[in-house]
């Protein structure tokens, strides 16, 4: 009789199992997890799925310049199994679009819907079942404003589970119930800015991302690249025992190492800190020393300020001033000059009439007839009144009063100038006067300043030491404050251990219950991607440091290959994680695929519809899974559809 393998031990508790390793009690275990939000889940549940039932949306198209107008368009009768939004070779008439419409009812924001396209939709209307379960979420949209309702009508009479208006309250409530209903946990990540760490999370829209296929992609499952984001949901959808709960847990422990590195940083901060205070503190007291052996001045710098402008001022009156004067000087010597010409002039004038009165041109002395002489008496009255001494006539005749004019205007013009010299010598006077007072004050301010000159090295190394002393006050000040803002806070070192414990021993379980299920899937998606079209795949390896393949032989990965067997391993992974929920009846995935513009990843039209009539055999296969394309490529992938599962354009040349 064979001996029979030793009966494996049983496998304690996880809080148990923790405290015992981590050398604590279970309650500080209970506090620990409860604090970090981890909670212990072993176990997955059985799969639902979700599948899109009825799709409707209308509105007006504008400047199309083809199919302007109100449209509506409605799909109805939708069940699992594969369905296509196909054209012969035409774009850009809103097949696209359809599947965008679905994806934005279903994550409750426009993933990459153009703001025209958008423009376009007024209402929009979509049913589907999770189970057994049938909701329909509807909405209004205009102005790029989502108003609508979220409404339960299976089982039970409908009710309408909540409202919303707009893109946030929109996504929330999508994201709520899609993360309820398929038991998905938000995805929790960290943030490094500094010497801060911040955790965030990833939730239904990164779920969501991936339902949607468009083309290869660096990321196999999903569309973010960084954090091995792909790895963590693919824990989750295939519903590996402990993946959640050590996902909760790595996450806890990086962010409290990075607090502890955060600490670290601060205490180095905060050694700084208090380096440069101390220095600074040192440099303030001899600062101060030296001023109080600086001698007192008797003026302040402000003095010296108000001293040194009333100088500068001063200085432009006088120069002023100075200016002004040799301008009246100018002036009253021209006036002068004037004045002594008119005098002259007015002085001729007066010895010609006077020449003229006297001899008139002659001087007789004698009768012209009897040479007789004229007594002295007869010449006088000649000379005093003008009239000739022989016939008694006048001696100055026709110009006479032309000079008296003359001798009038030059008596005139005499005054004239004479008021107004007098005048030049008095603004002169008044304003020698005001510069020889601000000469005087002048002279004053420069005397003070000369004496505050004397003084000027000791007010100038006091200014810049006061200066120097204001300075250090204002950084010790900053520095001061900058201390006290950081909080010193010891991280808790038993936290740490429990959290190092509990992860470790989750991955020990996660690792040793999900090997069987990951080769599983490994083998599902070699499987699917080979029925897919990928020649000469003979094995893949998913890790979370990456896929390899080995493809006739040879060692690869999933970033070499090229866009056609990218395309074939996204579908088949999420094709594999259904086939195996639906024959498992555990898994979280949604199933719903929505793939668009296959055709696009250089493939051949034999290829393509090769491709595609497997992924219409897979999905007839796997009840849970529902799948929608798009493509301009529809003369060759009709075959793939059955007729009723197929959108055409209409006779204008668009789906909607």
């Amino acid at each position: 009789m064979s001996e029979q393998p030793p009966a494996q031990p049983p496998i304690p508790p996880f809080k148990e199992a923790v405290a015992e390793r981590a050398k604590v009690t279970r309650a500080i275990v209970d506090r620990v997890l409860r604090e970090a939000g981890v909670v212990e889940e072993k176990a997955t549940r059985r799969a639902d799925h979700l599948a899109l039932r009825r799709l409707s949306f209308s509105g007006e198209k504008q400047d199309t310049h083809m199919t302007d107008g109100q449209y509506t368009f409605l799909w109805e009768g939708l069940a699992p199994g594969l369905w296509g939004v196909l054209s012969d070779g035409a774009n850009q008439i809103g097949k696209s679009t359809v599947i965008e419409v679905m994806l934005w009812a279903l994550r409750g924001r426009v993933r990459s819907l153009k703001s025209e396209v958008r423009e376009w939709i007024n209402e929009v209307e979509l049913e589907f079942t999770i189970g057994q379960e049938l909701y329909c979420v509807s909405f209004t949209d205009f102005g790029s404003v989502p108003r609508g309702k979220l409404v339960m009508t299976v089982p039970g009479p409908p009710r309408t589970l909540d409202t919303f208006e707009g893109d946030e309250a929109f996504e929330r409530l999508m994201g709520e119930l899609m993360m309820r209903r398929f038991v998905l946990q938000p995805i929790p990540n960290i943030s490094h800015m500094g010497d801060e760490a911040n955790q965030y999370f990833h939730a239904w829209a990164a779920y969501a991302a991936s339902m949607f296929i468009e083309g290869s992609h660096p990321a196999i499952l999903g569309d973010v690249t960084v954090g091995a984001l792909w790895w963590r949901m693919l824990h989750l959808f295939v519903g590996m025992p402990y993946a959640a709960t050590h996902m909760a847990l790595r996450n806890a422990l990086t962010l409290e190492q990075a607090k502890r590195e955060g600490f670290g940083a601060k205490q180095q901060t905060q050694r700084g800190y208090d380096a440069k205070i101390k220095r600074l503190e040192e440099e303030e007291k001899r600062i101060s020393s030296e001023l109080d052996d600086l001698p007192r001045t008797s003026v302040t710098s402000r003095e010296l300020d108000s001293l040194t402008k009333e100088s500068a001022t001063l200085t432009r009156s006088v120069s002023e001033l100075q200016e002004r004067v040799a301008s009246a000087q100018v002036g009253a010597t021209a006036l002068k000059a004037q004045r002594d010409e008119a005098r002259a002039t007015l002085r001729r004038l007066h010895e010609g009439a006077k020449s003229r009165k006297v001899f008139a041109g002659l001087n007789p002395v004698c009768c012209p007839r009897c040479a007789s002489a004229f007594p002295p008496s007869q010449v006088d009255v000649e000379e005093a009144e003008g009239r000739c001494a022989v016939c008694n006539r006048s001696t100055l005749g026709k110009d006479e009063g032309a000079l008296q004019d003359a001798l009038q205007f030059a008596g005139e013009r005499l005054d004239g100038l004479t008021r107004a010299e007098n005048e030049a010598q008095k603004t002169l006077g008044q304003l020698q006067k005001k510069l020889k007072v601000a000469e005087t004050r002048r002279t004053e301010s420069a005397a003070k300043i000369r004496e505050v000159e004397r003084q000027t090295e000791a007010l100038r190394s006091r200014r810049e030491l006061e200066d120097s002393a204001m300075k250090l006050s204002g950084a010790l000040d900053q520095l001061r404050a900058l201390a006290s803002q950081d909080d010193l806070i010891q991280p808790d070192a038993e936290r740490v251990g429990v959290l190092k414990a509990a992860e470790a021993i989750a991955e020990n379980r996660m690792k040793s219950g999900s090997l069987d299920q990951l080769s599983k899937l490994e083998a599902e998606v070699t499987n699917v991607a080979q029925r897919f079209g990928f020649r000469g795949l003979e094995a893949i390896t998913i890790r979370g440091n990456g896929i390899t393949l080995t493809v006739s032989g040879v060692r690869s990965t999933y970033s070499k290959q090229t866009a056609g067997q990218k395309l074939r391993l996204r579908v088949a992974l999420v094709t594999a994680m259904m086939r195996l929920a639906h024959r498992s009846g555990f898994g979280h995935h949604p199933g719903l695929l929505l793939i668009d513009a296959p055709g696009s990843e250089e493939l051949s039209d034999t290829d393509l519809l090769a491709m595609m009539t497997e992924i219409g055999q897979v999905a007839s296969e796997t009840p849970n899974l529902q799948v929608f394309v798009a493509s301009a490529r529809g003369d060759v992938l009709r075959p793939a559809f059955e007729t009723a599962n197929v959108r055409l354009p209409d006779l204008k040349g668009a789906i909607f």
